[in-house]
């Protein structure tokens, strides 16, 4: 539900009768969604992440089927299920710190991640038929129906297990963790990258229409490529960032897809094969160096694991909000070369506040 938009904006935009700038400023409000990332990281730490995971997966399938429902209905949809899940991914992603060992964590969150890659490599296939099939909205009935009996079992499961039960004393919120350098740099430096990425996920769609003439189908199939790549990455991440280390992990990440976008900005119409294959670099690089962030963000307070993801979510997803409006105005501007020039400084202006602010949790 997440990318499916990015990658058939041009679709839906026909189908729904909204403008493509009109979708991405939808779409960027859903991403400001992530501000109340810290609040629900508190709520994350005081309830318990089993509980806070499971209201959020309920709410997360009701916008979907809610966003089927004609434009408003999309717009309204696409908004609060960011909010859904920008509260699943605090809470999911304080559980694993709270249930893993820091030296095992990348593992486990490489091995959760490959969830989004098998999104592009089976889910982006399957929306495009729909949409090509059928229509834009179809989708997400499907995505809602399976969301409703995924979200029965996450309930059952940690009902069963009673899985920290009742409220835990956490601190008052506060703003005291931006005090911290080592916060601040992880914010700045994951949004770098979150900002470079977006540029590439709000426009990578146009500009295979664009530049290859593809329909919604193929753009679907394209995009196996992504998955496939991206699955690799989170296999990877879960091998090698425990003994790489996460911050160099975050570093080599940052750099691939700082490379991948640079040379799209030089070439920005290759030949269709290394067209993919730069698409491709520049979403594993990102995957690589997102997965790897996520054991490091968790280690930055142990006694707030939940509400320090959330302020760094919360950035990441400010981000990610910039990222779309101006990726669609880069495009609109100067096409793909621009929006990949934008991009390239992003994630480098990203890497290098993660290099003089940032150091490795001992």
């Amino acid at each position: 539900m997440i990318r499916f938009p990015f990658t058939f904006l041009p679709a839906i935009s026909r189908g729904s009768g909204l403008s493509i700038d009109q979708l991405s400023l939808i779409l960027s409000m859903r991403d400001l969604t992530g501000l109340t990332a810290p609040s629900v990281g508190r709520a994350a730490d005081r309830f318990g992440p089993g509980r806070v995971m499971v209201v959020f997966g309920w709410l997360g399938a009701a916008a979907t089927l809610a966003s089927a429902l004609g434009s408003y209905g999309l717009a309204i949809g696409f908004v609060v299920f960011g909010f859904a899940k920008i509260g699943f991914d605090v809470a999911l992603n304080g559980w694993v710190g709270e249930e893993v060992a820091y030296r095992r964590r990348a593992r486990v969150s490489g091995i959760i991640e490959l969830t989004w890659a098998l999104a592009a490599l089976v889910g982006i296939p399957v929306v495009g038929l729909l949409i090509d099939g059928f229509s834009w909205w179809l989708p997400a009935v499907v995505i809602g129906g399976l969301s409703l009996p995924a979200t029965m079992a996450l309930q059952s499961a940690f009902r069963d297990g009673n899985h920290r039960a009742g409220e835990r004393e956490v601190e008052p919120f506060s703003l005291a963790p931006l005090r911290r350098k080592s916060v601040i740099g992880v914010i700045l430096a994951i949004g770098g990258l979150n900002l470079g990425s977006q540029i590439v996920v709000v426009t990578h769609g146009r500009w295979l229409e664009d530049v290859y003439n593809f329909d919604p189908a193929a753009i679907g199939f394209a995009v196996i490529t992504i998955g496939l790549v991206e699955f690799f990455a989170s296999g990877s991440s879960a091998g090698v960032a425990d003994r790489l280390g996460k911050r160099r992990s975050l570093l080599t990440g940052g750099l691939v897809l700082a490379a991948a976008m640079g040379v799209m900005a030089i070439v920005p119409a290759p030949p269709l094969p290394v067209g993919l294959a730069l698409l491709a670099m520049a979403f594993l690089g990102y995957e690589f160096g997102f997965v790897s962030s996520l054991p490091l963000i968790a280690e930055l307070d142990p006694s707030a694991r939940s509400t320090i993801i959330g302020f760094v979510i919360g950035g990441a997803t400010l981000f990610r909000a910039i990222g779309s409006p101006l990726g669609t105005w880069l495009y609109n501007s100067g096409e793909w070369r621009q929006a990949m020039v934008g991009g390239t400084l992003g994630t480098i202006a990203g890497l290098g506040i993660l290099v003089a602010m940032v150091k490795e949790p001992s």
